[in-house]
Formats: C-alpha cells, structure tokens, sequence
C-alpha cells in the first residue's frame, strides 16, 4: 500500500512538473518554484481526497524529491486511516 501511494505521488510530480526544470532522479535537489509546488499539492490532494495546508512544514522535507517523496507518503498514508 505504501509503494503504491508514492508511486502515485511520483507520477502526479512527473506530470506537474513536465514543463519545468524540475529533474526526475529522487536524490537531485528539488528545484520548484511556488507555482509548481502549489500545482502539485493540489493534483496529491485531488488524487487522494485530502486537504494539506501546513506548507511551512511541507518546505522542511523539500530538500530533496526523495524527501518530499517520503514526507507525503507518510502524511497520506496516515490521513487515510
């Protein structure tokens, strides 16, 4: 089940972030500018019927794709319970 969500997050970022100069590889820093994060929250919120508005905490684990990756696995996994 795990697996499954972040490879759904994956794949929302994937095609949110087609057009900008945001890599794929997970261990690349993660260059996105407001709109592009705001444009992916919203696709991971829409994908798995939550609500997320704690972007000071978002911003924490956003080092890294990697990070953020496992972040919203966790944080959806658990809204979902």
């Amino acid at each position: 089940m795990v697996q499954e969500i972040r490879d759904r997050i994956v794949a929302i970022f994937q095609e949110c972030c087609k057009n900008s100069e945001a890599g794929l590889a997970e261990t690349e820093e993660l260059e996105m500018d407001s709109t592009d994060v705001l444009e992916f929250i919203l696709a991971v919120e829409d994908e798995f019927g939550i609500q997320y508005d704690d972007f000071a905490e978002l911003s924490l684990h956003m080092k890294t794709k990697e990070g953020m990756f496992d972040f919203l696995t966790a944080m959806v996994e658990q809204r979902r319970k």
